[in-house]
């Protein structure tokens, strides 16, 4: 059986949106804490962003991966 990975990032989209009005302060924390631990440094993002659609795979979590994988190729990431 095939997922429609896109409805599945809307729905991450629409889930953290919800979380962001319910709970600002946690979601500020956590958009910061996501942010400095893929900016580039040792590893750059588009590495990093990989490395978490892997583990999500690991993890079979398909809002992960559908996250993870969308922001692998915005950083870059392709074929």
């Amino acid at each position: 059986m095939s997922k429609n990975w896109p409805e599945i990032l809307k729905g991450v989209a629409q889930s953290t949106g919800g979380l962001a009005k319910d709970a600002p302060d946690a979601m500020r924390a956590f958009g910061g804490l996501a942010a400095a631990a893929t900016k580039d440094g040792a590893l750059d993002k588009k590495t990093k962003e990989l490395m978490c659609a892997a583990i999500s795979i690991c993890l079979r979590c398909d809002g992960c991966i559908a996250y993870h994988t969308n922001a692998a190729i915005k950083a870059g990431a392709s074929r």
